[in-house]
């Protein structure tokens, strides 16, 4: 996903993302927060949210931040 304007690319086997992006779970087509997009703005997320992105790798300055709901599955270390 990238994570200046929330769209999403498939990667390519041993493919790495692209320093403005990060990976994140396919989304739900059925999915009610992003409406099957895959990603929502960091403002419609509340504050645990945005800590769990960032302990995940989202960076401080990105506008955009996976649908907790498509990726509520993702492992947080």
């Amino acid at each position: 996903m990238n994570i200046d304007d929330g769209s999403i690319r498939m990667l390519k086997e041993n493919e790495k993302p692209k320093p403005n992006e990060i990976e994140v779970n396919p989304p739900k087509p059925d999915c009610p927060r992003c409406k099957g997009r895959g990603s929502i703005p960091i403002s419609e997320g509340n504050r645990a949210e945005r800590r769990r992105a960032q302990k995940q790798g989202l960076p401080l300055w990105a506008k955009f931040m996976g649908c907790p709901e498509c990726n509520e599955d993702a492992v947080v270390e």
